[in-house]
């Protein structure tokens, strides 16, 4: 029988996405269990600080992405983890990602770590977009742009159900797919 290879993301402590890479990865060296996952991945780029410092962010926080072939053994040992909290769900079961969304997010960011100003995406006022490596991206995973100034840009999200206009620099917006 052969293996089919599907995305997956898992949720994960926030700020330890490297560590439960690895601990995922050991775990299934150990459990013999590594021939069914093809990549893990935790996207990161690199971003100066005020002191122009290079700071590694991971723009989506809490996430690691797995593209492997799934079934009731690795589940239960992946998720066993300390530091994991499980797989994203769509309804009951593990939402499957599409594979140009995965594509999408590794030509932005991804393990070589692209510098965030380094992006050459292009927005247009009324066009919906992601919200990443921010400190709201919890709360808001997208909005749609409403103006742009510069390297600015004031994007709409919803409050409790009523629209509110939040300022952010262009590196905080992606493409939607």
């Amino acid at each position: 029988m052969e293996r089919e290879y599907k995305w997956y993301v898992l949720r994960v402590r926030s700020g330890m996405e490297k560590i439960a890479k690895q601990r995922i990865n050991d775990e299934l060296i150990k459990e013999n269990l590594l021939k069914d996952v093809e990549q893990i991945f935790v996207p990161v780029v690199n971003s100066p600080t005020e002191n122009e410092l290079i700071k590694e962010i991971v723009p989506i926080k809490g996430s690691v992405f797995m593209k492997m072939h799934m079934y009731d053994l690795i589940e239960r040992v992946i998720e066993s983890i300390t530091i994991v909290s499980g797989f994203y769900k769509w309804g009951s079961k593990n939402a499957v990602l599409d594979e140009k969304f995965i594509t999408n997010i590794q030509g932005q960011v991804g393990e070589e770590e692209i510098k965030l100003k380094d992006r050459k995406e292009n927005f247009e006022v009324g066009e919906e977009v992601a919200i990443v490596n921010h400190d709201i991206y919890s709360t808001f995973k997208s909005g749609r742009v409403e103006q742009m100034q510069d390297d600015v840009y004031y994007i709409s999200v919803l409050v409790l159900g009523q629209p509110t206009t939040i300022k952010l620099d262009r590196i905080y917006i992606a493409k939607l797919i």
